[in-house]
């Protein structure tokens, strides 16, 4: 909350008179303030810092009835003020005053303009090309999919005065402009969700989220992090399992096995720190763990000769270890994929 009013000082999206001027009267009340964006670009995502690139058009509109004039005077139905023009055009009349609370630093506005129709309505448009934080969920990762969030919110007028929102010619034309990509991930759409939040004074103040939702391509992550994985236990496991071998080649090949995701491991959590403890890859890896310690288990209990023989006289059935071992060749491994995909499945729909 202290952030959102910071950054209502020092960060003004929509300049105008910070004199106390009052709401526009002679229309609804709260003024309506109707908002649409475009995407344009979007630059590096960086999620393991909490931030983004995006250049977007941002367009606010509102009616002024103080504002309105003579269609047949003025030899047109509208004035456009452009760039400079628009930028002291907004020190002349009333804006609705609003910020972007997630805006790290300063803004770089490409273009502004200004529109203001006979009958006082007032159409605001400025590209700003800006880098934005937001906290990013990667619990699912790399199967996950994020937000990129533009949060508009007005900290001068509050809730009673005015409400950002939208109508069906605004959702039209909001959108990411065609040809626009971001690196590692799939483009889904804009959405928006219109609120209020709660200032120091007790107040609510009108809010506005343009999201751009994302959903990342695994692909590279599977190659990098799932294929070393599945390695370390695949091949201990064929050894284990298929290949006639004693105990100590097997017990050789799952202590190199576990050393190795410990490593790997270790190379994951310095790479994505952001991730956390509670993500999908620290639960392959729990799950990569336990696996190795059961196969060591039955290395040492029910494929040792000396074991499985006595295992064998107590039971009475000399054909009970051959069975068993007949189970484990594919009951194992199938029981092992299943259990990872299960862990994939479950992380990716409950987050």
């Amino acid at each position: 909350m202290i952030r959102t009013l910071f950054f209502a000082a020092a960060a003004v999206f929509f300049s105008g008179p910070l004199s106390a001027e009052s709401v526009p009267t002679g229309t609804e009340s709260p003024l309506r303030v109707f908002v649409s964006a475009i995407v344009s670009q979007i630059g590096k995502v960086n999620d393991q810092a909490g931030n983004f690139e995006m250049t977007v058009d941002l367009q606010m509109r509102w009616r002024d009835p103080r504002l309105k004039f003579d269609a047949r005077e003025h030899g047109s139905d509208r004035k456009a003020f452009l760039g400079d023009e628009a930028e002291a055009e907004t020190k002349e009349i009333w804006t609705p005053q609003l910020v972007i609370r997630n805006m790290n630093g300063s803004p770089i506005r490409l273009e502004q303009a200004i529109t203001i129709q006979s009958d006082g309505t007032v159409v605001h448009l400025q590209r700003i090309k800006a880098s934005f934080d937001t906290k990013f969920r990667l619990q699912a990762f790399p199967f996950d999919k994020q937000e990129l969030p533009v949060r508009l919110i007005s900290n001068k007028f509050n809730s009673n005065q005015i409400v950002l929102t939208q109508d069906q010619t605004d959702k039209d034309t909001s959108g990411i402009k065609q040809g626009v990509g971001v690196s590692g991930f799939h483009l889904q759409k804009i959405a928006f969700s219109p609120g209020r939040e709660r200032g120091l004074n007790g107040e609510y103040f009108p809010t506005m989220d343009a999201r751009v939702q994302i959903a990342r391509d695994p692909t590279s992550h599977i190659f990098t992090l799932f294929a070393p994985f599945l390695a370390l236990l695949v091949i201990p496991t064929v050894l284990t399992l298929f290949a006639k071998v004693d105990v100590a080649p097997r017990l050789t090949a799952w202590s190199a096995s576990i050393l190795a995701l410990i490593a790997l491991n270790f190379t994951f959590s310095i790479r994505y720190p952001a991730v956390g403890a509670d993500g999908l890859i620290n639960s392959v890896v729990s799950t990569g763990f336990g696996y190795q310690l059961l196969m060591v288990f039955i290395s040492l209990i029910v494929l040792y000769p000396p074991v499985a023989e006595k295992i064998t006289a107590k039971l009475g059935n000399k054909y009970v270890i051959a069975e068993v071992e007949k189970f484990m060749k594919w009951g194992i491994p199938v029981g092992l994929f299943a259990l990872l995909i299960s862990s994939v499945l479950l992380t990716m729909y409950t987050t």
